[in-house]
Formats: structure tokens, sequence, C-alpha cells
């Protein structure tokens, strides 16, 4: 790169006594800044292309006959009194399985190598192969906070709407392996809640009016509804075209007695049939038919239970591939959060809608409701990046920035720029609590303050030296992480 000689007369000479960015002085233990892709070693400032264990002295290497791809997320994990990135490396032989190498990093150019996930073909007509891995950090569940989110595809498949599949991982707290967290782990919302049976009105008892709560959670199809029983009622109904035909894939259902008894009726969605349970001497079972879209029990009544409310539980999930195809391919995610907003997980990248971004419920990044799904700006445009200013979630399209409100009950945007936007997200990064980008185009841009996005909200930080800038390959530029405010 030739550096461009400014008219300058004075020269000042500086050490930086740990080149991460800077050091703050007023605090010992962080530094401004810490690297994304670039390490200061030996002296020199160079790109990070593979992974260097200074430690161990160990290499690592890409691996032969592949197609390799290296990509730093914004997870964050704290160990040993240290922050820690996340690298992903994946390693992909051809129509045969993908390899995800994942290696912690710090700003001292440290790296904990931690178990990988491998995804391998089944057999010569199945793979299930990985269109695109989100790492992502939030509260813990079952492991140390850092989770992996898979998009499948089956390539056997015969059509495009049903090739999709979810798959969600979380790094166990020894880092020695992906704990794979299964449907049934995943938020399971109360769609309806305080149902009626049908021969409620002649139990002449006074229960809470039947109401609508939540929505179906998109990432596992499941949703529970919930009812009171009555003494007298052997049918309840469900809410109305819920359930289609031939979209059940599991059914459930609980009833809770007093004294901690609980029968529960597994019911066969092919034959839409419980097993036999025995309850005071007699076989009883239930049923459930799209039909009639009616739960009915046989040889039995539930009894008033006095120890809880709705203590008649159902569990349903569907075959809703439409679901999962609003995760397709999606590869940018960003777990944000603020005091007043509370804390979202946001995910883009959907090939097949690429200006979509998909919200959780607050707090939790199990529970994608229906309808949390948003479209931003020009359709036609892909959403490139997702970052956070202040208490702002920025989006990033490729002629577009917009900024996002998740502290309302609806999902809303502010646009901030109609020309500018940025095709070089590896180069987006938070310096002294301003989001610093680049583009194509060979220019260096910043945000204003917050409390600025009203006015001019995108400012060119590199007009002074734009002209020389001109001349350079912007295309496989990046940038450092800094401030980690």
């Amino acid at each position: 790169m030739i550096y461009p000689k400014l008219e300058i007369k004075k020269e000042k000479k500086f050490v930086v006594d740990n080149f991460s960015g800077g050091i703050d002085k007023t605090r010992e233990d962080v530094p401004i800044a810490d690297c994304k892709n670039m390490i200061y070693s030996a002296g020199i400032l160079k790109n990070r292309p593979n992974i260097e264990l200074t430690q161990g002295g160990l290499f690592y290497e890409e691996t032969p006959n592949c197609i390799n791809k290296t990509e730093i997320c914004d997870a964050v994990v704290f160990l040993n009194g240290k922050y820690y990135k996340v690298a992903v490396f994946s390693a992909e032989e051809q129509e045969a399985r993908i390899v995800y190498n994942f290696f912690l990093l710090n700003e001292e150019g440290d790296a904990i190598k931690v178990a990988p996930l491998e995804f391998a073909r089944v057999s010569s007509n199945e793979y299930n192969r990985p269109e695109s891995i989100t790492v992502f950090s939030a509260s813990r569940k079952f492991g140390c906070g850092i989770y992996a989110f898979v998009s499948i595809q089956n390539q056997s498949a015969q059509v495009i709407e049903e090739a999709y599949s979810l798959k969600m991982f979380e790094l166990s707290t020894n880092m020695q392996e992906w704990i794979s967290i299964k449907p049934s782990d995943m938020y399971i919302p109360k769609y309806y809640v305080n149902g009626r049976g049908i021969f409620y009105e002649q139990s002449a008892m006074d229960l809470p009016k039947p109401e609508y709560k939540e929505s179906i959670n998109m990432l596992n199809n499941s949703f529970q509804c919930t009812y009171n029983s009555d003494g007298m009622s052997k049918w309840f109904y469900l809410p109305e075209n819920l359930i289609k035909e031939g979209d059940l894939e599991y059914f459930n259902c609980k009833v809770y007695l007093d004294e901690g008894q609980m029968l529960e009726f597994n019911i066969d969605p092919e034959r839409n049939v419980s097993a036999v349970l025995d309850y005071n001497g007699e076989q009883i079972f239930a049923t459930y038919t799209t039909g009639s879209n009616c739960l009915r029990f046989q040889n039995f009544v539930p009894p008033i239970a006095s120890e809880r409310d709705n203590n008649i539980v159902i569990t349903v999930r569907l075959k809703k591939p439409q679901n999962y195809m609003k995760f397709a391919s999606i590869n940018k995610g960003i777990w944000y959060s603020s005091r007043e907003a509370g804390a979202y997980l946001c995910l883009a990248g959907n090939k097949y809608n690429p200006s979509q971004i998909c919200v959780s419920a607050k707090d939790t990044p199990f529970y994608f409701p229906e309808g949390n799904c948003y479209l931003v700006g020009d359709p036609s445009q892909k959403i490139t990046g997702l970052a956070k200013q202040n208490k702002a979630l920025v989006i990033f399209k490729e002629k577009e920035i917009y900024c996002a409100d998740c502290a309302s009950d609806k999902f809303t945007v502010t646009h901030l720029h109609a020309s500018i936007g940025c095709d070089l997200p590896s180069t987006i990064a938070l310096c002294e609590n301003r989001l610093v980008w680049a583009n194509s185009d060979n220019k260096v841009y910043t945000l204003n303050a917050l409390s600025d996005f009203g006015a001019v909200a995108v400012y060119g930080m590199s007009r002074a030296v734009d002209e020389y800038l001109a001349a350079e390959d912007f295309s496989s530029a990046t940038a450092c992480y800094c401030n980690r405010r």
C-alpha cells in the first residue's frame, strides 16, 4: 500500500506500549480496542488468515481439498478475567461433509480451540447440508452461553419449501462438546389459556374467560393450549383453523389432578388415538381428529382440580416448513440488548427474502413468534450487516441504512440514509461508540451519535483523503473493533 505524504512540517514520534488500538490510561484492566481480523506480532501488523496459538506454538492449517472460510463473530465470552470473541473456520469437502472449527480469540492474539461441529452425508441419497451458521452469545441454558444457529438444507428434498430445517447448539461449560437444543427444550408459548369444556355452562362454575396470549414459536412450530376442567366435560375444542389436515407432528395432553397426580396422553398423529391408561380400574384414552378440532376423552371425565388452574395442558408441534424457510441460509445475527428495551436476538441473511429480519421475543433467543419477521426498506436490497451503537440497532443494506427500535410492541425502523449503505460488512466496527465502515466506493463513513439521527446521520470520514483511497482495492478490507462499549 502506498501511503500519501501530507504537507505537515512537524513530525512527531510516539511509542504504543500495546498494539490493541491504544490503552485507556484511566482503566488498567480494559484496553480501548480489541482486534477482530488483525494481529500485531513480531513488530508486524497483519491480517489473521489462520490461527496461531501463541502459547503452544501450534498452527491451524487450512484443510486440503476443501473450500475453507473464516469468520470472526460478535459472540463474546468472559473467561479467566479476559474477553474472547469466537472465530469460526468452516471446511467443506464437496458433497460429503462440513466441519466447523471454533476458536476463542482475545485482544492479545491468544487462541483457545474448543469443540468442533461436524455435519456429514448420511448416505448416497441423503445429505442434510448446513447452508449457514450464526454464532451469538446470550444467557446460559445448558452450557457456557455461546450458541450456534444452523440452517440445514436437505438436498434430496423434491420441494424447496420442504427442504429446510433448523438446529441450535450451545457450547458446553467445559467447551468440549456442543449440546443440541431439542425442539422440546426451546420455548413453548401459551397460545390459548383458560379454555373451557363443552359443558362448562351446565357446571355453574365461575372460571376465568378464555384468552389468546402468545403466538406459535417458529423455531419449533410448537404451542400450548390450556383448559380448566369442570367435572362434567369430556370434549375440549382447540382454536379454529389452528391445525390443518396433515400438519400435526406431535400431540400431547397432560391432565393434572390433585395430590400431585398427573395423567399423560400421547396421541399418535397418524391414528389420532392415545395409548390406553388405567385409571381407578378403568381403561381410559383420548382422541383428537383435525376435522373435528376437538380433544375427546373416553371413559374419563377430568375432575375439578382445586390445586391449580389450567390443569389440562395440550402441547402441539406442527409440520410448518414455511416457518423454517424464514430462516433459510440466515448468516447474520446479533444479540441486541439495552436497559430500556430488554434483549432480542435479531437474524438476517435469508437468500429467498434478503431484506427480511427476524426478531425474537424479549429476553429469550429460543422464541420467535409468528409474525416477528419484518421487511426493511427496498425489498431488492439485501441486509448486509447488523450492529449496535449506544441504544440503537443499526441495519445496513447495500445502499441504505436504518435504525430499529425493539422497545415498543411493534418493531419500527427509522430511515437514516437513502443512498449510502455498506457492501463490505467485514469493515463494520464500533470505535469510540461510533460505527465506522468502508464501502466498495473506497470511502470510509461513520454514524453520528444516536441523538443526531434525526439530522445528517452519515458522515464521510475519509473526505480529506478520498482521492488517495480511490486507487486502492477495498474488496478484502477488514477492520478492528474498538471500545467494547
